[in-house]
């Protein structure tokens, strides 16, 4: 997978005439040398590679993890990993598209291993004694955890299986009902329940399997962005907030439910990017465009229109009807984008089908058409697709930096308070934003946005511990709360 920000954007775009785009902070790119990784002599394919950042060498803490068969928990930037009787508590300091990086110092100190970079072969070379499975780890109580990338998500058989796949290790397991799934979007810092629709191919996916060997709990995580396209040159495809995205061989595209290619994208059309949070390979793109006006097509079996009863964003357990006005006497079914397909509808009178869609947990789409299909004696109707499109999400708005810090202590009794924010596929609604601080609802003289909240007190408080509240929400009222406590000690 190819992803960098604006600055690399400009040049590849070079050529291209674009709309402005606001200035915004990125992370820095990296020098562009091949890094080759060895563990214990064993090459080692690690994708996204190690990079330097900075004149700094950062390597890609998960992937090494798993090749030494360590379990990895992660917590902020925080790792917990465990060795035999050891539990190892690490922290890793840089964060690239959803992926924590760490200097070699990190797998030296923290894990007692040999960390060395080799500038003439150009290879990271880590030598340790912690070794144990690449994909399986025992966990308390007997049971299993299996670790690995969605090869496949098999929802027609009974009980419905995930396979994983780490390295050369293949398993196929047996979802058990009533085993919990959590879906995890790192991009959004968010953690909800959801369901095996909710698992894509290409996720990172952790199983916990209990010692009579059913299936207690799956751990979906994923990076997710979303946006629209401002430019396309070949098979690079720019979005609005500065992303450049490149597909590559794995990457399933389409366009309004459809198998599509790059050059089948326009400018404009809104877009779903799903990231393999391990990878950072491009998994899936998921593109979708506004219907022309006025088009119907001619013929004996045909729709005139299809539109759902609601534009505003949803939530999980909205509900929306859809009408749809056709040929009489036929079948019809509907999609929502390409992520719910074939639905029933009813013949509710002649010519006028209806259906009714609730939507799901884990669901996460921005931008979604209503597609119509309609067959009447085994003649099928060109596809029809609604005017108003369809956003939905089941995950709550993300609080990501914060200041001061949790536990931070500051020798200003005015300090600048602050929360950012990071939403999924519906935006953050700022009048939802409210701040409280010591006790006090600030909000009144805060400075909200979609992406953060800052508060500039107007008297100085006095030395001790600050408690802070934020509260947010999105435009289908998913909301969340963070709080945390810093010190102001001035004397």
């Amino acid at each position: 997978m190819t992803l960098r920000f604006i600055g690399a954007a400009l040049l590849i775009f070079a050529a291209v005439s674009l709309p402005a785009v606001a200035k915004t902070t990125r992370h820095p790119v990296s020098t562009p040398i091949a890094i080759a990784v060895s563990i214990n002599g064993a090459p080692l394919n690690v994708e996204p590679p190690p990079r330097f950042v900075g004149g700094r060498l950062l390597v890609p803490v998960r992937r090494i993890l798993d090749a030494l068969g360590l379990p990895f928990d992660r917590r902020g930037k925080t790792i917990t990993t465990q060795a035999g009787d050891r539990t190892i508590t690490l922290t890793a300091d840089s964060e690239l598209r959803g992926v924590l990086y760490a200097p070699l110092r990190f797998f030296s100190a923290g894990l007692g291993a040999s960390a060395e970079y080799d500038s003439r072969s150009k290879t990271v070379e880590i030598i340790s004694s912690l070794l144990g499975h690449s994909s399986v780890v025992s966990v308390a109580g007997g049971g299993r955890e299996y670790m690995g990338v969605v090869q496949a998500v098999d929802n027609d058989s009974r009980p419905p299986a995930i396979t994983v796949t780490s390295g050369a290790s293949v398993k196929t397991l047996r979802i058990s009902p009533g085993a919990h799934v959590l879906v995890n979007d790192a991009a959004a810092n968010t953690t909800v329940p959801g369901s095996l629709e909710s698992v894509h191919v290409g996720d990172y996916a952790k199983i916990s399997v209990r010692k009579d060997g059913s299936v207690d709990r799956v751990i979906d995580s994923f990076a997710s962005s979303h946006g629209r396209i401002a430019a396309i040159n070949g098979n690079t495809i720019l979005l609005n907030d500065g992303q450049v995205i490149v597909p590559t061989g794995v990457t399933a595209l389409s366009l309004n439910g459809e198998g599509a290619r790059t050059t089948d994208l326009q400018v404009g059309d809104a877009v779903d990017v799903r990231y393999n949070l391990e990878t950072s390979e491009i998994r899936e793109i998921i593109a979708s465009r506004k219907a022309p006006t006025g088009m119907v097509a001619a013929g004996s079996v045909e729709i005139e229109s299809i539109e759902p009863s609601l534009s505003r964003p949803l939530r999980q357990g909205d509900s929306f009807s859809i009408t749809m006005h056709a040929t009489p006497g036929g079948q019809a079914r509907f999609d929502v984008g390409a992520y719910f397909t074939g639905l029933a509808m009813t013949e509710s009178s002649p010519g006028v089908y209806t259906g009714r869609y609730t939507i799901p947990r884990g669901a996460n789409f921005a931008s979604a058409p209503i597609f119509g299909h309609l067959n009447v004696h085994g003649t099928e109707a060109p596809r029809a697709q609604s005017l108003n499109e369809i956003s939905a999400s089941s995950l709550p708005p993300g609080v990501n930096d914060i200041a001061p810090e949790q536990g931070q202590t500051v020798n200003n009794p005015q300090p600048s308070i602050y929360a950012t924010f990071t939403a999924g596929a519906v935006p953050v609604s700022p009048s939802s934003v409210v701040l409280i601080v010591n006790g006090h609802d600030v909000t009144a003289s805060t400075t909200r946005t979609a992406r953060f909240v800052e508060y500039h007190p107007l008297s100085a408080y006095g030395d001790g511990p600050v408690r802070v509240t934020v509260r947010v929400g999105d435009q289908a009222g998913n909301a969340t709360s963070k709080s945390w406590t810093f010190t102001i000690r001035t004397h």
